[in-house]
């Protein structure tokens, strides 16, 4: 049976709505703040041994190379292509990386991700949208407001937040028709719910992730970690520059 199907338009169903919008709040920034430490870990990663990556890419690749020209086999020449691709990725992402390391570890901001979610914000809640409704031209200026405010301080947290109240279509809600409304009603009860679930199921899926582990832990348990990686790098760089040698 649907645990909704007795829904109503009664005061505890409102009630229900506030609830699940400050749970899918908190969840948004529970999801955000992982993601951050996710990307701390990757940036810290490239800056401290990107030059190491980067001479490993580039000795798969001399090797790959070398070998295709041996054997002239066509599996050869695709593994070359292969190892090409993979150390042009690797360099940009390195570089990339280096060129917007933050002065502080966690305050870069994904300025992509940023610009696009205001620019999908505001051309769907612009008040000049909605001259000829005053209402709902005062609550997208009341929006516009906030979000031009998160915009303006790179609060990725606060303009990801909006836009999702966007998609969800909890900016212009009209609480006086869902009261006649019972259907409608239920079917935002019902999408509140899925985003609520989803964002539960996302924040279980990042938890999973070494950054986050890694970056959980405490200063000198991240810097074993990262010296333990140089170490595994700097073996592997050997036996590259070695096998390079031989072949």
């Amino acid at each position: 049976m649907n645990p909704l199907s007795g829904l109503t338009n009664s005061p505890t169903s409102h009630l229900q709505i506030r609830l699940l919008v400050a749970d899918i709040a908190d969840l948004e920034a529970e999801r955000a703040r992982i993601q951050s430490l996710i990307d701390s870990y990757y940036r810290r990663l490239h800056h401290q041994l990107g030059d190491l990556m980067s001479e490993i890419a580039q000795l798969q690749l001399q090797l790959a190379t070398r070998r295709a020209s041996q054997t002239r086999r066509r599996s050869d020449a695709e593994a070359a292509h292969s190892a090409r691709v993979r150390f042009e990725q690797t360099q940009h992402t390195v570089q990339e990386a280096l060129a917007n390391m933050p002065t502080e570890p966690d305050t870069a901001v994904d300025e992509t991700e940023l610009r696009k979610l205001y620019r999908q914000a505001v051309a769907q809640a612009h008040p000049d949208l909605f001259f000829n409704e005053p209402d709902k031209q005062k609550q997208a200026t009341a929006f516009m407001a906030e979000l031009n405010e998160a915009y303006e301080r790179k609060d990725l947290t606060v303009v990801r937040k909006l836009a999702q109240q966007l998609q969800d279509g909890l900016l212009f809600l009209d609480e006086t028709s869902l009261h006649n409304d019972p259907e409608a009603l239920q079917q935002l009860v019902e999408r509140l719910t899925q985003r609520k679930q989803a964002l539960e199921a996302d924040i279980q899926t990042l938890r999973r992730q070494e950054g986050y582990n890694i970056m959980s832990q405490s200063p000198p348990e991240q810097a074993v970690h990262f010296d333990q990686l140089q170490k595994n790098l700097q073996e592997h760089l050997a036996i590259l520059a070695q096998s390079l040698d031989t072949l």
